[in-house]
């Protein structure tokens, strides 16, 4: 985290899901001291109960946490409407949607504070990008899930852009295959301006990876 503020980030987020709550707490803690003030977000990929997530969730609150994340089950979408109702603290998941039925309603009905959809996993950019107007209509602001290189390119073009997650070593921005790769300045992603998404391809690189070639006619 020292790291990472030093280099200009200015939002930060840690997986909790220890088997004891109390070891999520002290890693929280020892964070915002080292981030300070700073937005911290926690994600705790399915991992609770709707029981566990709302005693919780209340601790969260009183540590100031910004957003908590895919508390329970993905497509338990009742109940995570019930926990945006009776948490104070914002609740963002979508991530782990597939299905176009589930994440319009997701949307429709309000069962989060931040909409997290992944681009590739909603249908691509045409069918994410109608997702965020819906959202925008509804006041929700959208942070959507890895594909870095995708997402600063939806999140440039709405207007309830909130967060581009990046995870150093994680994304087809550091693998190595890239002719160019996105840039960061004092935190904030600088969106390529070349056509179509932006993303270029070193054919050489790739090369390397190949098993195969066929040629059909």
């Amino acid at each position: 985290m020292k790291r990472f503020k030093a280099q200009g980030f200015k939002a930060f987020k840690i997986k909790v899901g220890k088997p004891k709550f109390e070891e999520d707490v002290e890693r929280i803690k020892a964070v915002k001291e080292v981030i300070g003030d700073m937005p911290l977000m926690v994600d705790v990929n399915r991992g609770w109960s709707y029981q566990e997530t709302v005693r919780r969730g209340k601790v969260l609150e009183e540590l100031g946490v910004y957003w908590l994340e895919e508390p329970i089950e993905a497509d338990l979408l009742d109940q995570y409407k019930q926990l945006r109702e009776k948490l104070d603290i914002p609740i963002a998941a979508g991530e782990s949607l597939y299905n176009g039925y589930e994440q319009a309603r997701l949307i429709l009905d309000k069962c989060v504070d931040i909409v997290q959809l992944d681009v590739h996993r909603s249908g691509g950019i045409t069918e994410w990008m109608k997702y965020a107007r819906i959202a925008e209509a509804l006041g929700l602001p959208m942070a959507p899930h890895f594909g870095e290189e995708i997402s600063v390119q939806v999140l440039s073009a709405i207007k309830n852009s909130l967060f581009l997650e990046h995870l150093p070593g994680s994304n087809l921005n550091d693998s190595g295959v890239l002719a160019s790769t996105l840039k960061f300045e004092e935190g904030y992603a600088i969106p390529p301006n070349k056509p179509g998404h932006g993303i270029e391809f070193d054919w050489e690189k790739i090369s390397k990876y190949e098993v195969d070639r066929r040629k059909v006619s």
